[in-house]
This record gives C-alpha cells, structure tokens and sequence, in this order.
C-alpha cells in the first residue's frame, strides 16, 4: 500500500488474491509497522504492553513484543494466558477477574509470570484458594473505576467497584489476609478518553465540543486518582512496581501521567476505522477485509459473500465494517452473516471488495488465517482460531 494512499484505498492488487479463500482478512505489515513506530513515539519512550485482543495473532504479537520498549502482553481470558505462558510468554497482566476456580486452576501453571486482576473479595478469595492448593502464589492488580461521574451521569465503561482510594485500601486491607496472594500492581483504564474519538464520520461540532471537554476533565480525574490510590496503597505497605494505563485512544496523556509505568496499546497497530476520529493519532489502516463479489441484483448494486464482522458497543453504522473504493453499504439491508448488498458499480461478479473493520481484533475470531502483505507478496500467519484457539 503506497504511503500516500487515502483512506479508503484498496491495500492490494485483487488479482492477488487469486490463489486464496475469500473471504480473507489481510494485515499491511509496512502499515502494522508504522503505526507501531508512531505509538512508540507518542509513548515518548514509556514502556508500552501489547493488548493481545486487539491483534490475535500470535506471530504479530511476538513481532511488537520482541521491541525493547514493550514490557509484555496484556491478555483477556485465563486460557489465553495459559496458553501464551506455555509458548514462551514471560511477563502478562490478565486484564480482566476470574470468578470461578476452574479459571483459576488454568492459572496456576502461568503464576509465575502472570499479574492477575481484581476488584472485589470473592475474586480475591478463589485466587487465594486455588494458589494454596496448588502450592503456588498469584500476584494481584487492583483494577480502578475510571469512569467519570458527573451531574448525575456515567461516563465510560462499568467494570469495576473500585472508585476511590478508600476502596482500594480496604481491598489491599482483605489481600493481606488471604494466604498466597500479594498485591503489586494497579491498573485505571480510561475508557471515555482512549475508546472515544474526536469527531465522527459525520461531524458535528457542538458533539465534538462536549467530547473533547468531557475528556479534559477525565483525564485530570484519572491521574489524580492513579496518584492517590498508589500513594494510599503504598502507605499501606503494599509494593506497587506496576501501574498500568490508557490504550491507544490515549497514548499521548496517559504516558505523561507521573503515576504510570506503562501504557497499554493494541487496536492502534490495526487502525481500524474507528480511530480515524482522533485529533492526535496518526495512523495508517493495516488491517483490510477482502470479500467476493458473488451477485448483481441491479445494475448499481453487487452482492458479496460474507461481511458481517460487527464490532462490539452500541449498536450502530460505526460498528460496522467500512466498504472501501466508493462502496457504500444499503441502509435498509447492512451487513450480513453470508451476504452483504453494496452500491458499487465499478465491481461485478467474481471482483473483490475491500472493507475496513471498525475494532481491531474481533473479526479475526471468524478467520483462520491472516494474509499479510509484504513487500509485494502474500503469507499467511495463523490467527487465534487457526492455532484451534477460541477464548471468548
């Protein structure tokens, strides 16, 4: 993909896709790489941790993992992180609480080199239970509410009870009385900064007024309560070396921040459509969705196999694939699960449609295989799913 390629440009010549099974999802490794460097960059050199949800390829998450300046793997499900420890993993965070002993039990052969997170004592005391059977012991992050709460309102994601440092204390308070855990880590996503862009596809600019204050005076909150609860937590004898933050949405603040040693990113190697709203990212698309073209039901319109790779959130056209090269996608019909109308038409039967996702790695659970594109020619890396990987 040439550097000065807009938006929504195909990522390959069609004819290159002759040979293999489409639908395909392609990743633009000299893009990939870029947007890795740009991150790098906006991270001023703070240590950075691979969300692994966000790329789900275990190849491509080694490539960023090998960098100097990426401390480790930010993981979503107890099995995953197992199941990277196994294959050489050596620092992960397990980002989200595991509530039952049989996730816990999963855990044990990584607890050595795995940080696992928590926000209440039930959590706490499965951990606790299972590391004493095993004879092991699980390093414990507390996860803290950044959300902002303000007239009466939420805003930003509900995940986690822990929203002062008072919660924080009397949870480290209960840590210390279980056997076999120890709390050394603190992590505060700030959900309504890093996951919220600036302006939409269609502007708006009295939305895009309130957005951007809204996420001022977030990021003043969040740092003020990173700051407050590890000093709470510190006073209370608990050695915090971790204080994880952000994600792509917000690499710029959340790597100012003085209270964080280092700052997640992910979809931001992908740059799926998304984040083309943020005032302060430069990045290039790297991950593509190619398509067959399989009918013509009228003259403007062709009919693809496949397309509905619907992203996670509120239900909406900005979670929904991007079609690219002047495709547009029919209001009353959308995306389906095994066909998709588009107005196009510059394509016929048996042509290639070229489409953005909107998240990052949700997509790839429907694929395989990644064809990655580089230097004028086409490998495949296993995704997840392709290793007989699925966690959720």
């Amino acid at each position: 993909m040439n550097a000065s390629s807009p938006l929504d440009a195909s990522p390959i010549d069609p004819a290159l896709l002759d040979d293999h099974v489409l639908p395909a999802a392609i990743v633009d490794l000299d893009a990939f790489d870029r947007n890795f460097a740009f991150l790098k960059r906006a991270a001023r050199g703070r240590p950075l941790r691979i969300a692994s949800k966000s790329v789900r390829v275990r190849s491509l998450i080694e490539r960023v993992v090998r960098d100097e300046q990426v401390v480790g793997v930010m993981t979503f499900s107890p099995y995953e992180t197992a199941w990277l420890a196994k294959r050489g993993a050596s620092d992960l965070l397990l980002a989200y609480p595991v509530a039952r002993e049989q996730e816990a039990r999963a855990l044990v052969s990584a607890a050595e080199v795995t940080r696992v997170m928590v926000d209440h004592e039930d959590q706490v005391a499965v951990l606790s239970r299972v590391a004493q059977e095993a004879g092991v012991a699980f390093r414990l992050c507390i996860d803290l509410d950044g959300s902002l709460r303000t007239m009466g309102a939420h805003v930003g994601v509900r995940r986690s009870p822990i929203r002062s440092a008072r919660d924080a204390s009397a949870l480290g308070r209960f840590i210390k009385t279980r056997p076999h855990v120890r709390l050394d880590s603190v992590m505060c996503y700030e959900a309504q900064v890093a996951g919220v862009s600036d302006r939409g596809r269609v502007r708006d600019p009295l939305k895009e007024l309130a957005l951007r204050a809204i996420k001022r005076r977030s990021r003043s909150h969040v740092a003020r309560l990173r700051t407050e609860v590890v000093a709470a937590l510190r006073r209370d004898g608990h050695e915090i070396t971790l204080v994880n933050g952000g994600g792509t949405g917000s690499i710029a603040s959340t790597s100012e921040d003085p209270a964080v040693t280092e700052t997640t990113i992910g979809s931001g190697l992908y740059c799926p459509h998304l984040f083309d709203g943020y005032d302060d990212l430069v990045l290039r698309p790297a991950l593509f969705l190619a398509l067959p073209i399989t009918r013509r039901p009228d003259p403007e319109i062709v009919t693809c196999f496949g397309g509905g790779y619907i992203a996670s959130g509120p239900t909406g056209v900005d979670r929904s694939p991007l079609p690219l090269g002047g495709a547009r996608s029919l209001g009353m019909e959308g995306f389906g699960e095994v066909q998709t109308p588009l107005k196009a038409s510059a394509l016929g039967i048996g042509d290639v449609a070229f489409m953005r996702p909107a998240k990052a790695g949700e997509p790839l659970e429907r694929f395989g295989e990644v064809l990655v594109w580089s230097e004028g020619a086409l490998c495949a890396a296993s995704t997840y799913r392709g290793e007989g990987q699925s966690f959720g």
